[in-house]
């Protein structure tokens, strides 16, 4: 998916950020590989598997008071 400069300083003014030159390119260019990624991430076979709730199987241990 192509990122457009107009798309990224829109994107920018709702986060309050700011991006100028190279900036925006470097901006735009990240934004495009992590669409990539996740059109990329679309190919893969989930069915069967479980949502991750947490990411270890690590328990709170709590104190009896």
């Amino acid at each position: 998916m192509k990122i457009t400069e107009q798309r990224v300083k829109e994107l920018a003014h709702l986060s309050r950020l700011q991006f100028e030159g190279e900036g925006l390119k470097k901006m735009q260019s990240d934004l495009e590989d992590i669409l990539a990624m996740c059109e990329k991430l679309k190919e893969v076979n989930t069915e069967g598997v479980e949502p991750l709730i947490y990411l270890t199987n690590a328990e709170t241990v709590l104190r009896q008071d």
